[in-house]
């Protein structure tokens, strides 16, 4: 039988203060014991079914508005009492801690949203009984409603044994509604609010059998204004935000709202019963709308771009305030299973150097082959001003970061793999099985599917941080992090550049140790082409794009890099170091990478822009702009056969004139060469690689 559906109201409790509408005072204790006994199971007269609401949330959902004269004892609005799990008939206060028959041991409890939202959906569906089920807990932050947490868990126990005790198949959970806020609304906590609220949703629909279950937050009361440790502004855009992140969901506004019992937090009894009608107005609305067609399967070589740039990612940190924090984030299904993909993140913030106030671009950091996340790689963009996320694509989480006496890192991108913990949930491993091998089959089996699709919810996370600059964000990647880079760059239009470092796409061509792979695929080997080799997407980008590698590099070869490097609509740069050696530091340690991407981000100043190459005759020239000073440029050559890591390349100086370098006595017989052009910071930049 499938499981009913069930109302969850959760509630707030630290609100703002203009207007006082009356005097300071303690709620006043309920009167006219004992509560009315009510038997769930049988329905009233003219009901037809038992339509189950939770209330959580903290002390706005507890309600601490005076309670009228006359207590309430509607025989079709029920309640089940917090203290003894029994049923009666709904009065306030909803959550009475008291002794049903005579009131005593009763704290502070007063009228909340909870009875009014019954009474009006009551009004527009009379066939209906009503019972609430009371779960907040004043002052409670959102982590206690967590995963262990003991106020969820407490509220999941209840709502089952609701379940079971009324009328049979005539039963159901119809929502949930969530007042709460004010004791996240302060700097240390809300950052994590977001996904935390979004994570409380997925979990109760997946805990209550019903992924449908309509969830309704409300916003906290703005009586007073903000200040340094009370962000209900922010806060408010958070809970508002909600329905654009998860389906079936919706957020009463009551910023208007202003009566107060005289603290400046706590709604007052018009305020409350205001805020319930809302309630059951949004409530009502969610039930015209047709729940969501479930997303259709992606095809290989597709992504669901508009869900990944739009939802943010259900993600916990870690406990403590270290300047590289960890923190776990949702990745994307594998088998109908969740996963979930460990990152590093840092920023000027999270390293104490940042100027009050200060808003940071953000980068997105991608390891390659049989890498992770890297926590030096962090530490280095925040150190240059970023807000950086580096995520281990592998379903695994690499050693926690350490600091000398005096507070720097301690590199440790050379650590001991075998020291990477697998992860519970983590995803898909990165090896060539995964790569390959898995193409023809589901697509929960691609690792390049994987790879981008986790690499792009990093970013939306990334852009929801407070200090980051959405609108300012880039990506570098390192080897099989290029290859990742330029799918991602070329998919994620949200990205101001892209920098790929080695990796490219025409991997099925020439010289690349990939080749055999794909080669090996048979008859599956044009479909991973069309599917998650970079040449059939880089053409779809016009991100500025920056192409490090070096001259002899086997895993991504000169002309396969150079026909990649030409697909994609936008500005392109190059940096192709002779004998580059290929790794993860190497890959991150030229300063031009930096200098470009704060050209484009943060307005620096740019490297030398270096136009189309130019060959005749044996001389080659290529026109150059630069802000900097030109201090050195040279030809560099190649004549030799066999494979292109293996040949040997010679150099002649070039000379630099005004607007363009130039460089005599290229051999007629040189089969690739470049140019070299370096400026006054030691930042070097080449032309495009000549081939012939």
């Amino acid at each position: 039988m499938k499981r009913p559906a069930l109302w969850i109201l959760f509630a707030t409790m630290t609100a703002p203060l203009p207007a006082f509408t009356q005097n300071k005072v303690d709620t006043p204790p309920p009167t006219s014991p004992p509560l009315v006994a009510a038997d769930p199971a049988g329905l009233p007269e003219g009901c037809e079914r038992l339509d189950l609401y939770l209330l959580i949330g903290q002390s706005n959902m507890k309600g601490r508005g005076f309670m009228p004269a006359e207590a309430k004892n509607d025989p079709r609005i029920l309640m089940m009492h917090l203290r003894d799990d029994h049923w009666y008939r709904a009065r306030h206060p909803l959550h009475l801690t008291g002794d049903a028959k005579t009131f005593k041991g009763h704290d502070n409890a007063g009228v909340g949203p909870g009875l009014a939202f019954a009474e009006a959906v009551l009004a527009a569906d009379p066939k209906a009984a009503i019972g609430l089920l009371p779960c907040a807990k004043g002052g409670s932050p959102i982590k206690l409603w967590g995963e262990t947490g003991p106020l969820y868990l407490e509220a999941i126990r209840r709502t089952k044994i609701a379940l079971s005790q009324g009328p049979a198949g005539k039963t159901r959970l119809r929502g949930v509604l969530w007042l709460q806020g004010e004791a996240d609304a302060k700097p240390g906590s809300i950052e994590t609010y977001p996904a935390a609220l979004h994570d409380l949703v997925d979990r109760l629909r997946k805990d209550l059998g019903d992924p449908d279950l309509p969830f309704i937050a409300s916003t906290i009361g703005e009586m007073k204004p903000d200040s340094p440790t009370s962000l209900k502004k922010r806060m408010n855009e958070i809970l508002l935000d909600l329905p654009d992140q998860r389906p079936r969901t919706d957020c009463v506004d009551a910023r208007d709202l202003k009566g107060h019992i005289g603290d400046g937090v706590h709604f007052d009894t018009a305020s409350q019963e205001e805020i319930g009608r809302r309630y059951a107005k949004l409530f009502q609305d969610l039930q015209t709308k047709p729940s969501p067609s479930p997303e259709p399967t992606p095809a290989a070589g597709t992504w669901p771009i508009a869900r990944l740039q739009s939802e943010i990612p259900a993600h916990r940190f870690e406990e403590g305030d270290e300047p590289i924090r960890s923190l776990i984030y949702a990745g994307e299904p594998v088998g109908g299973q969740a996963t979930e993909v460990f990152a590093f993140y840092a920023s000027p913030q999270t390293l104490g150097i940042a100027k009050e106030g200060e808003i940071f671009p953000g980068i997105v950091l991608i390891h390659g082959g049989g890498g992770t996340a890297f926590s030096d790689w962090v530490w280095l963009w925040a150190q240059r001003g970023y807000a950086a996320i580096a995520m281990d694509l592998g379903g695994r989480r690499p050693p926690t970061p350490t600091y000398d006496e005096k507070g720097a890192k301690i590199p440790d991108a050379a650590h001991d793999p075998t020291l990477r913990v697998r992860l519970e949930k983590g995803g898909l491993d990165q090896g060539h099985g995964q790569k390959f091998d898995c193409i023809g089959g589901p697509i929960d089996n691609d690792w390049p599917y994987h790879a981008v699709a986790n690499v792009m919810k990093a970013h939306t996370l990334l852009r929801s941080f407070p200090g980051v600059d959405p609108e300012r964000t880039a990506v570098t990647g390192i080897s099989w992090g290029g290859y990742t880079t330029c799918l991602a760059a070329s998919l994620d239009d949200r990205f101001k550049a892209a920098v790929p470092v080695y990796g490219c796409g025409f991997l099925h061509e020439g010289e690349s140790v990939q080749k055999p792979s794909i080669d090996q695929l048979g008859d599956r080997r044009a479909a991973w082409i069309a599917a998650y080799d970079p040449s059939s997407h880089l053409g779809k980008g016009s991100v500025p794009m920056f192409w490090v590698n070096g001259t002899h590099d086997i895993h991504y070869p000169l002309d396969s890099h150079a026909k990649s490097a030409a697909l994609p609509k936008g500005p392109r740069a190059f940096r192709i170091q002779p004998r580059m050696a290929h790794g993860h530091p190497p890959g991150w340690a030229p300063k031009e990478i930096g200098i470009y991407v704060d050209s484009i981000l943060t307005g620096g100043v740019p490297l030398p822009e270096v136009g189309e190459m130019e060959v005749g005759g044996g001389t080659v020239s290529v026109p150059v702009q630069s802000k900097t000073k030109l201090t050195q440029a040279e030809l560099h050559f190649t004549s030799a056969g066999g494979k292109r890591s293996e040949r040997e390349w010679q150099m002649v100086p070039a000379r630099i004139e005004e607007g363009k370098v130039i460089a005599e006595r290229l051999p007629a017989e040189a089969n690739t060469w470049l140019l070299t052009i370096t400026d006054e910071r030691g930042a070097m930049v080449t032309t495009a690689v000549g081939v012939r």
